[in-house]
């Protein structure tokens, strides 16, 4: 019988807490340190880039580039979106508390609006250098770099010389975690509703 009443108890509380809120604060805690989300490459050791937003890695000809300004911006995202997620976590597990909703709000969205931001900066970056800049240069007529993800092989013509560069561009996996944590941190926004209790109508 004590099993059986303490298994009870368990899918008691498990009713009393937002579990799609708990997965959701989890995976934002987790996700600064995944790694990058999108990489491009550029010839065989010509340019190396390694983005997320939580950090930027960046070669050119094996040698490292770097910026104090995009560590700090980078470390305060990450900063920001690991206290999102331990908001998120605690307002999940207390979700009755008359702050929780405040902390679901503040919190849950977040990283989704960080996959959208990025979906648009690399596809604007792609369009801007194949309708604008290529356009406009005569020696990269036959330039062209892949939209999100894709590869090409890109002509460059320099003088007499003409250069041959492959041009590589991806989605890493943990892209694909954020997608899920983004999609946990809707989820759990709409499914906190249910603890939220309506406000009653005041009395004239």
């Amino acid at each position: 019988m004590k099993p059986h009443r303490f298994s009870l108890k368990g899918a008691e509380w498990l009713k009393s807490i937002n579990l799609i809120g708990v997965v959701a604060g989890i995976l934002m805690i987790v996700l600064p340190f995944a790694g990058p989300w999108w990489r491009l490459t550029v010839g065989t050791e010509a340019v190396d880039v390694a983005f997320s937003p939580f950090n930027i890695n960046m070669t050119a000809l094996g040698q490292p580039i770097e910026s104090t300004l995009a560590r700090y911006i980078c470390f305060g995202v990450a900063l920001t979106v690991i206290i999102a997620g331990i908001f998120v976590l605690l307002a999940s597990i207390l979700p009755k508390r008359w702050w929780s909703n405040r902390l679901i709000r503040f919190g849950a969205t977040k990283v989704l609006w960080m996959v959208v931001m990025l979906l648009v900066l690399i596809t604007l970056m792609a369009l801007v250098v194949n309708k604008f800049i290529v356009a406009k240069t005569p020696e990269l007529e036959e330039f062209s770099m892949p939209y999100i993800s894709g590869s090409t092989t890109s002509t460059l013509h320099v003088g007499d010389a003409t250069i041959t560069l492959p041009i590589a561009v991806s989605l890493a996996w943990p892209f694909v975690l954020a997608i899920i944590t983004a999609a946990f941190g809707l989820a759990a926004r709409i499914y906190h509703r249910r603890f939220v209790k309506p406000l009653k109508p005041s009395k004239g």
